[in-house]
């Protein structure tokens, strides 16, 4: 058991029995603390040492970190949804990805549109090594659930194929949702996303992202689009009266 573990596990035991003495009859002795702590911590046999050494190596970033750092920089996208009747109209919009924690992961921040409206999405992504998967989350402005995926990578390492479940607010059954992530070349990669439909899977939506050059996207093109969004919230609350 490591250090933490056996502290927390101390101090949950000196809970129990300083709540145990209270219910004792007050006559009865209290019984003598441990004078000294035993040399080995944690069960019988166990080696602190060697779990340490496994979690400090299991921290290290490896090649499938690298390959996520590929993507760390900004990126200008297209997002297109599809239904049954075919392609929608394209919406463009920004990914910014970014390394974090020594490498380990990979931050996610986009801002489009969708359906019309503004869109804004993030999450993480990175590569268990004890599980040898790579592990993704996602949180947007249009639902108050969190999406968690895990997948692999082929041998190429030019796709990564991500899965996970979601709750329909509809229906409130468990949905089944996959990712597919192809890299085209070092400036270009594709997201297509696809869920289920009366038992058939159905591809949902394709978001390209080519790399941004220096100067070529403009900061201020986004706010442009939030303040689009804010003024027709505005215009659609009603007008205050004046005092008089």
């Amino acid at each position: 058991m490591s250090t933490n573990r056996f502290m927390v596990f101390g101090v949950a035991a000196v809970m129990c029995l300083a709540g145990a003495a209270m219910g004792q009859d007050h006559a009865k002795p209290a019984p003598k603390p441990q004078e000294k702590m035993p040399e080995k911590m944690g069960d019988k046999g166990h080696d602190s040492n060697a779990e340490m050494e496994a979690w400090m190596e299991s921290s290290k970033p490896g090649e499938m970190h690298k390959w996520l750092a590929q993507f760390a920089g900004t990126w200008e996208t297209e997002t297109t949804e599809f239904s049954p009747e075919g392609a929608g109209k394209p919406e463009k919009g920004k990914m910014e990805y970014k390394l974090t924690m020594g490498g380990r992961f990979l931050e996610m921040n986009f801002e489009g549109r969708m359906h019309g409206q503004f869109y804004h999405g993030g999450g993480a992504m990175g590569f268990n090594n004890i599980d040898q998967r790579f592990e993704s989350t996602w949180m947007d402005t249009m639902s108050s659930n969190m999406l968690f995926m895990t997948g692999t990578a082929d041998k190429d390492g030019k796709m990564l194929t991500l899965k996970g479940e979601f709750t329909n607010p509809m229906t409130k059954t468990k949905d089944a949702f996959k990712e597919v992530l192809t890299v085209v070349d070092k400036d270009h990669h594709k997201s297509e996303f696809f869920g289920t439909m009366n038992g058939q899977e159905m591809k949902m939506m394709e978001i390209t992202y080519a790399r941004e050059a220096k100067g070529t996207m403009k900061s201020d093109k986004m706010d442009k689009m939030k303040d689009k969004v804010k003024d027709k919230a505005t215009e659609e609350m009603p007008a205050k009266k004046s005092d008089k």
